[in-house]
């Protein structure tokens, strides 16, 4: 035989359903259809694959940031069903350098690149918040300039040798 109290709790949460329960006075179906489709692609290259840029002989005591700037181009083309006047966002990762984020690491402590915009917006990176309007099938070019900058603390010596940096560029989708 079940308890009054357990009669009682068991009412209780009934009553307490029935309060949640709305009636609705009037309705109307709403149905939503679209199509999914991935991303298109986008093809970046550059003058030369890997794009490659070659500083020649940087003078350690002439790297002020300005000095050796070497410009290229990125072409982009995206596949014609991206549809047209949509904003893609590019960026590059890599190592940054331990003096200045904005900067790439190098293979020589204390030396870094720095990628510019024509603008002469920083494309810093890991970050790809740099916006391009792009329409499908219509080639686009992005013009860079990377420029070595060195660690300005006074008592880190850079030393002399080849010096290397590596970095991916990508474009993303919203």
């Amino acid at each position: 035989m079940k308890s009054i109290s357990h009669f009682r709790s068991h009412f209780f949460l009934f009553l307490l359903l029935m309060l949640h329960v709305v009636f609705p006075a009037n309705s109307a179906q709403v149905k939503f259809k679209g199509t999914l489709q991935t991303n298109p692609p986008c093809v970046v290259s550059g003058d030369n694959d890997p794009i490659t840029i070659n500083f020649g002989d940087v003078g350690i005591t002439q790297i002020d940031g300005t000095r050796y700037a070497q410009t290229f181009t990125l072409n982009i083309l995206c596949d014609v069903s991206m549809g047209s006047g949509v904003t893609l966002f590019f960026g590059y990762d890599g190592m940054m350098a331990g003096f200045d984020e904005r900067a790439l690491q190098t293979s020589r402590n204390g030396l870094g690149i720095m990628l510019y915009r024509s603008n002469g917006d920083i494309v810093e990176p890991n970050n790809a918040n740099h916006t391009e309007i792009l329409s499908g099938g219509v080639p686009a070019a992005v013009t860079l300039t990377a420029v070595p900058v060195k660690n300005p603390d006074p008592n880190l010596v850079l030393l002399e040798g080849p010096f290397t940096a590596i970095g991916t560029v990508e474009i993303r989708y919203p």
